[in-house]
């Protein structure tokens, strides 16, 4: 009988994809990733921790200097050398407290402007010895402080990029291994012609 249809071939669904289609298809990447949220989340913790210990009134080791001591006295049992003293203790100590800063900021940045957070902690810790001078009567403002800081923030900075690298290479690994293709960057906008008068 005709037209009730029963011979027409079956509608199409609109907007679905044939099975080969949609096994090729790739999910996409969410926009704020487990990566910019560790760096934000890292970052805010790691500044939120170096203001209170830099711009305390007093000196973090005040009343905690015979513990200083006997840790060095320690350190020198277990065979390090005598001259790894307090200055040297101190210096260590500013290096290893602008690690977490380097690390994070550059897990916010573009792997080729990594670099860029090592300027940025220099200028933090820049700010914190000029607000010491000026504000904190009992806190000693030290080029060295900024020199350590800083070399804290490149080795910070150099562990997140060695970071990023691997799990790169180990990505395009992993795609290639299950047969997805790595994704292309995406082509720059091509300009559009100017109108001549």
């Amino acid at each position: 009988m005709s037209g009730d249809g029963a011979d027409a071939p079956p509608l199409a669904v609109s907007g679905a994809a044939p099975p080969a289609a949609r096994s090729a298809v790739v999910p996409r990447r969410p926009a704020i990733t487990a990566r910019v949220w560790a760096g934000i989340l890292g970052l805010l913790a790691g500044a939120a921790l170096v203001t209170v210990i830099t711009l305390h009134p007093a000196p973090v080791d005040r009343g905690h200097r015979a513990l200083v001591r006997e840790a060095l006295a320690l350190l020198h049992g277990l065979g390090v050398p005598e001259w790894f003293g307090y200055a040297a203790l101190e210096f260590t100590a500013n290096i290893m407290m602008f690690v977490p800063l380097g690390f994070f900021a550059a897990l916010l940045l573009p792997l080729g402007r990594a670099w860029l957070a090592a300027l940025l902690g220099a200028g933090f810790s820049a700010a914190v010895e000029i607000a010491q001078l000026a504000l904190l009567p009992e806190r000693f403002a030290s080029v060295l402080d900024v020199v350590a800081n800083t070399t804290g923030t490149g080795v910070g900075v150099g562990l997140a990029v060695l970071l990023r690298v691997c799990v790169a290479a180990r990505d395009r690994r992993l795609l290639r291994e299950a047969g997805i293709p790595a994704a292309a960057p995406a082509a720059p906008p091509t300009p559009a012609p100017s109108r001549s008068n």
